[in-house]
């Protein structure tokens, strides 16, 4: 078994924990971290600021790099904000 280790970085909002997983050879303990962060993330636990806090990374790189790579996106699904981004890179809509 791994020992995944949770880092602590501001003690006021996060705390560290140890958890042992059974996980698959090969399966690297970073991409079982990466991939908890982003689930949270994705369920509105923990915001997109406490995930870069967390992983230690700049937004863009979670946006472009963590999220996608485990199937997650910044943007939500709904026809107003895909409507607005949209817009944004210069397309026309008729929503």
């Amino acid at each position: 078994m791994q020992t995944i280790e949770v880092q602590n970085i501001n003690p006021v909002s996060y705390r560290t924990f140890n958890y042992e997983v059974q996980a698959p050879k090969g399966l690297n303990p970073i991409e079982i971290q990466e991939a908890l962060i982003a689930v949270l993330y994705h369920i509105n636990k923990i915001s997109e600021l406490q995930a870069c806090h967390i992983l230690n990374i700049p937004r863009r790189k979670f946006e472009e790099a963590i999220l996608p790579k485990y199937g997650f996106t910044t943007y939500s699904e709904n026809d107003e904000e895909l409507e607005t981004e949209l817009k944004a890179a210069g397309y026309e809509t008729n929503c």
